[in-house]
């Protein structure tokens, strides 16, 4: 790409040519050098031609715009910055680079670079930013800095009428609220949401909004209930060409199948699944899939294909860092030796997910909690 060529994200562009300009205008060396610098990442990065539909599969992938970002904001140009941080790649989906980040789990990065910019940029942008950084802290499984965050970016957006991030703000709550188990409470957030979504005809927003109202249904055992939602979040998700929430879908309607009793129909969808996570690199959804697919497969018999699936699901959320997520398969893998009668192994299970629970402040699976009361009392 051409220094004259300009890097469009909505009506914020970086302009190669003003800044080729700057450093020959700047006076300070520091400055002058850490523009360059940003320059010659860009022009790295840009001769890295993905085809057309291709998403990168991680931070790596992109570390030469992620070099251009800091050094931008070393020189203390802000808004060439955020608009590199927010640039959609239009051959690949239109995604912004702080989504693709979320997607691969690198949310320690959303963090800092968020953070870089708060303060320095547009009140739309701090906006912005602080809600990323909620949405960030929620997958790192800290719910109250999360709540913290998301709530001063609804506040801000009610105040200035930006019913997206509204909108984007009030699902982030919802997540929270759902994992806290207070289901009524996530309903409340997630339908608020959603008839904002619909007002401004984001698609995007809508599918996961039907999706995660599906994952309810689905914890409440309302398994038909949440295949119909499930069913109409997937039509949107195809429609808003969103590959990371077709994956998220396609698994978690397995799981109600699952609990209906179709096993091949549940696997079926579980492959499609953690086919999609694995073309955009989005690990933590495979580590989901793999997961899944180990209560599937215990429930046909297949214990020993079933414990090398809960294995491979434990690996990935490890080296994700994300210990809520084991907490989930450890009470997972209880769960399958509990109704196999295999105690001993469905304890030793339970009490891994309870030191994560007691470190992380969240509850313990109801099976797991009356197993370890029953062995106390046995002891």
């Amino acid at each position: 790409m051409s220094p004259e060529q300009t890097f469009l994200s909505n009506t914020m562009s970086i302009n190669l040519k003003t800044l080729c300009l700057e450093v020959k205008g700047e006076r300070s060396n520091f400055i002058r050098a850490n523009l360059k610098a940003a320059i010659n990442f860009i022009h790295r990065q840009n001769s890295l031609q993905f085809k057309e539909g291709d998403v990168p599969n991680s931070i790596r992938d992109l570390e030469d715009y992620i070099q251009a970002f800091n050094h931008l904001c070393d020189a203390q140009r802000y808004e060439q910055a955020s608009n590199l941080f927010l640039f959609p790649l239009r051959k690949i989906n239109g995604s912004v680079i702080a989504k693709l980040l979320g997607i691969w789990g690198e949310y320690q990065e959303v963090i800092r670079c968020s953070q870089s910019l708060l303060g320095h940029q547009s009140s739309r942008i701090d906006l912005l930013c602080t809600r990323l950084v909620g949405n960030a802290y929620y997958n790192l499984n800290d719910y109250q800095k999360s709540e913290e965050y998301t709530k001063k970016s609804l506040r801000v957006a009610e105040l200035t009428g930006d019913k997206e991030q509204e909108a984007e703000s009030y699902f982030i709550l919802g997540s929270i609220s759902r994992e806290k188990s207070d289901y009524t409470q996530a309903i409340h957030y997630y339908e608020t949401s959603l008839e904002i979504a619909v007002q401004l005809e984001n698609i995007e927003l809508e599918a996961k909004l039907v999706q995660s109202l599906g994952t309810i249904q689905h914890k409440m055992h309302q398994e038909n209930e949440a295949i119909k939602y499930h069913q109409r979040a997937l039509e949107l998700a195809i429609e808003a060409n969103d590959r990371h929430w077709q994956g998220i879908t396609l698994t978690d309607m397995s799981l109600s199948y699952l609990e209906l009793g179709d096993y091949s129909k549940a696997l079926e969808l579980n492959e499609k699944g953690i086919e999609l996570a694995r073309e955009i690199g989005n690990r933590a959804g495979e580590g989901w899939c793999h997961c899944n697919q180990g209560k599937i497969l215990a429930r046909t018999g297949d214990i020993d294909k079933a414990s090398r699936k809960f294995q491979k699901s434990l690996e990935i959320f490890a080296s994700l860092n994300k210990p809520a997520a084991q907490q989930d398969v450890y009470e997972a893998i209880a769960f399958v030796y509990l109704q196999l009668q295999q105690n001993s192994i469905a304890i030793s299970n339970c009490i891994k997910a309870k030191n994560i629970s007691d470190q992380l402040g969240i509850s313990l699976a109801e099976h797991c909690r009356q197993l370890l009361i029953e062995n106390a009392n046995l002891d």
